[in-house]
């Protein structure tokens, strides 16, 4: 089962798992206005040590592209992807970089940020080993959001991804656990050999370029998409996958941001059409009883990318 984790407990954890041996770590707190321990979040990897975490206080940061290449660092929105955006204005993509051509780097964490309205991909992922992105906002990208490539141990959980031009797409293998993809104009999940389950895909222009072909492509709702499944075998109805309406709170999620679900969705803990014990399919719990929705707006709130 996939919870949501409070970002105190994530902010502990990282300090854990990151630190190497017994050497301190040292937080860094970052704000919008250039008035924390270092100007900006750039500053900030730059200046830090593994097992160092940056925490972002709430605001919107709008700096050119952020380069990561340091081992065993943490990125933290302290309160929450809905209150600390990343943004990079009109530089280049992506919004953050994390990596480095062919030098393979160890241990980096993402969580509680919001990626916004960047021309092309948000986060870029490369060579990199023990990657974990959790928590976070993707909205308003183009091409894909998220872009991982030659890197392992890769984990990609409890995120939102909508409005943009795509979703997820992993040049290799990942865990993506617990997601929701949803609205974007191109593909929500470009997978390739990974790991997915009890994820929400649904109103994309391609929901999933191709299913695992065995036991890893497990409880996920893919429906209403362009088309759900564009190359392979449909998996419906195998290993707890389904294709149902999710029965959002919302008339408009896509507009509003708000993809929790009514008590009556199928992707709500116990809900499952077959019986099949997922649990929470998707990023966002139960938030109302049922409401009104009808399927038939949903041609009028599937979003263009931007």
């Amino acid at each position: 089962m996939h919870g949501r984790i409070a970002v105190t407990t994530i902010v502990a954890s990282i300090l854990i798992v990151c630190a190497p041996g017994n050497a301190p770590a040292r937080s860094w707190l970052v704000r919008p206005d250039g008035s924390g321990d270092a100007p900006t979040i750039q500053a900030a990897i730059d200046g830090a040590a593994p097992g160092d975490t940056i925490l972002l206080a709430p605001g919107v940061y709008d700096q050119p592209t952020i380069n990561c290449r340091r081992d065993s660092l943490a990125i933290v929105g302290v309160a929450g992807a809905a209150e600390t955006m990343l943004r990079n204005g009109m530089s280049p993509p992506p919004i953050l970089e994390v990596g480095e051509w062919f030098r393979t780097k160890r241990r980096f964490s993402i969580a509680g940020v919001t990626f916004a309205d960047s021309p092309a991909l948000a986060l870029c992922v490369r060579f990199f080993q023990d990657v974990t992105i959790e928590d976070c906002i993707f909205t308003g990208n183009g091409l894909f959001a998220l872009f991982v490539e030659t890197s392992a141990g890769v984990i990609i959980r409890d995120n939102l991804f909508y409005a943009g031009a795509g979703g997820i797409c992993v040049d290799g293998a990942a865990e993506i656990t617990g997601n929701t993809i949803a609205f974007n104009g191109g593909t929500g999940l470009d997978g390739g050999a990974s790991a997915a389950r009890c994820n929400l895909i649904v109103g994309n222009g391609v929901g999933v370029v191709s299913a695992a072909p065995d036991s890893t492509f497990r409880c996920n709702d893919v429906y209403g998409n362009g088309t759900d499944y564009l190359v392979g075998d449909d998996p419906t109805g195998l290993r707890g996958n389904i294709s149902a309406f999710p029965a959002f709170c919302a008339a408009d999620p896509s507009g509003t941001g708000n993809f929790l679900l009514q008590s009556c969705s199928p992707c709500a803990p116990g809900n499952h059409p077959a019986g099949v014990a997922c649990g929470l399919i998707g990023a966002r719990p139960v938030g109302c009883g049922p409401t009104a929705v009808s399927r038939a707006s949903w041609g009028a709130i599937k979003s263009p990318p931007r």
